[in-house]
C-alpha cells in the first residue's frame, strides 16, 4: 500500500473551538478477496482481485461555547474505486466499481453536557449508501446498503464522592439495519449501573 496524508488545523475563538481539513490518497495493491465459486454452496476462493484507491477528505469541528457544553461534529468523503481488477465484469470486485463497504459520504455529531452533578453525552453516527453484495443469494440480488444512522447516549450522576450512577442507551432510536448484509446489530439496548471508587 501507499498512503498519503495533509492537513490543516485552526484553532479560533480563544481557543474555543477549532477546525480541521485533511486530504487523504491511499492506493492499495494485491488487494485480497473472497469471491464465491458457487452460490449454491456458497463455497468460496480467496483472490489477489488487483488494485483499488481510496482518496478523500475529512472535514472536523470542535467547540466549546461555555464551559459546560462541548460540541463536536465531522464529515468524511470518499472516492474509493476499484483501478484494476483479475475479475474485471464481477459484480463486487469489477473494475470501476466503488469500494465494497465503504460508505461514500459518511460523518458524525456529537455534544456533551454537565450540569451540577450531571453528565450527559449524545453521540450520532451517520453512514451513506455504500456498496454490498448477498453474492447471488436472492433474486434480484442486493447491491447497495441504504446505509444508516445510529444514536448513543450516556449520563452519569455523581451521588456522592465515590459513587456514580450510569445510564447508557446504545442505538436510541432503535434502528434496524444491517453492516455488513445478514449481521443485524443489536436494537435499542439499556444499560444502567454504577461505579465505586476506593
Amino acid at each position: 500500500s501507499r498512503s498519503a496524508e495533509v492537513g490543516v488545523e485552526q484553532r479560533l475563538a480563544n481557543q474555543r473551538a477549532k477546525v480541521a481539513l485533511t486530504y487523504f490518497d491511499n492506493h492499495f495493491t494485491d488487494v485480497i478477496q473472497l469471491i464465491t465459486t458457487n452460490p449454491a454452496t456458497s463455497a468460496g476462493q480467496y483472490f489477489n482481485t488487483g488494485v483499488t484507491r481510496a482518496r478523500g477528505i475529512e472535514l472536523g469541528a470542535e467547540a466549546a461555547p461555555i464551559a459546560a457544553v462541548r460540541l463536536r461534529a465531522s464529515y468524511t468523503l470518499l472516492d474509493g474505486k476499484v483501478t484494476e481488477s483479475a475479475v474485471p465484469t464481477d459484480t463486487v470486485f469489477g473494475l470501476g466499481n466503488t469500494l465494497f463497504r465503504r460508505p461514500r459520504n459518511s460523518g458524525s455529531l456529537g455534544i456533551w453536557v454537565q450540569w451540577q452533578r450531571l453528565t450527559a453525552d449524545l453521540n450520532g453516527a451517520f453512514i451513506g449508501r455504500f456498496a454490498d453484495s448477498d453474492f447471488g443469494l436472492f433474486a434480484p440480488s442486493f447491491r447497495e446498503s441504504p446505509g444508516h444512522s445510529l444514536w448513543d447516549a450516556r449520563v452519569t450522576a455523581t451521588l456522592t464522592p465515590r459513587l456514580t450512577g450510569l445510564l447508557m442507551i446504545d442505538n436510541l432510536t432503535n434502528q434496524d439495519y444491517s453492516e455488513p448484509i445478514g449481521y443485524q446489530p443489536l436494537l435499542r439496548a439499556v444499560r444502567v449501573g454504577a461505579r465505586l471508587s476506593f
